[in-house]
């Protein structure tokens, strides 16, 4: 049975608002007595969930699991195919635009938060904080070629953190340890790479626009698959929906830094 365009929104990429609005456009049907839960949840999971009771709180807040989110919407389009016109034209106006063909660059354009992330110049008094990128899309704190530099970063949630580089067109990884790219993150404000495991980073070539990004996960597992450098676009597809599927938190940070010579 066709999806009547509903089947065009990809919800890896959906932000929270994108996600509230499905969860409004649901709330309303069962308002409307036209639903009940049990019933429209266990036919849109198909016996795939056999335990569906804890959706309902992640739905309600705006970060239930993309893979759910899109039997909710297939489910809404087999029942009520009259009102899927309603249900697109809801979503349209919040669903991330679509600047770039990149899947990853759209990933974080609906994910990335430019808050809780500072860049922190090492001197010879110690670290000297540079900024924090607060909502700016590009921070006007420059670096120069050579500059030692850790990341400052204010963790809401304790997990595994993977930090990458984006030069140009291409993403690479950044190791916060010898040992491994992945490293645990403990709430609250903390040093990577820290100091007892890493020295310092320091950017020696490449002058321009450089964007770091933190991925905080609570299973090591979603970003641990992450091997190639640069990165493969396959891989940011399998970490995107890796991350998207969860309905455990996680975040993203992002900081964008110029360097001169």
């Amino acid at each position: 049975m066709p999806l009547y365009g509903l089947d065009r929104f990809d919800w890896t990429l959906a932000n929270k608002e994108a996600r509230l609005v499905l969860y409004s456009f649901t709330k309303n049907l069962y308002d409307n007595g036209l639903i009940n839960w049990n019933s429209f949840l266990a036919e849109a999971f198909k016996g795939q969930e056999a335990k569906y009771d804890g959706f309902l709180d992640g739905f309600r807040r705006g970060n239930a699991g993309s893979r759910k989110l899109a039997l909710v919407t297939q489910q809404i389009a087999r029942q009520f195919p009259d009102r899927s016109d309603l249900l697109i034209e809801q979503l349209k106006p919040v669903w991330p635009d679509r600047k770039s063909d990149h899947y990853w660059n759209d990933f974080l354009q609906a994910h990335a938060k430019f808050s809780n992330l500072a860049v922190q110049r090492e001197t010879s008094n110690g670290l000297q904080i540079v900024k924090f990128s607060e909502q700016e899309p590009i921070s006007n704190v420059q670096l120069k070629l050579g500059d030692e530099f850790r990341f400052k970063l204010d963790s809401p949630i304790c997990g595994y953190c993977l930090a990458l580089q984006n030069i140009g067109h291409a993403w690479f990884k950044l190791p916060l340890s010898p040992q491994s790219p992945v490293v645990p993150v403990t709430m609250g404000e903390q040093i990577l790479p820290d100091y007892a495991t890493a020295a310092p980073f320091s950017e020696e070539e490449d002058i321009g626009k450089h964007k770091f990004v933190l991925v905080v996960a609570g299973n090591s597992n979603l970003i641990e698959m992450i091997t190639s450098n640069p990165i493969q676009n396959s891989e940011f597809r399998q970490l995107a929906q890796n991350l998207s599927n969860q309905e455990s938190e996680w975040m993203i940070y992002a900081i964008n830094v110029l360097f001169h010579k």
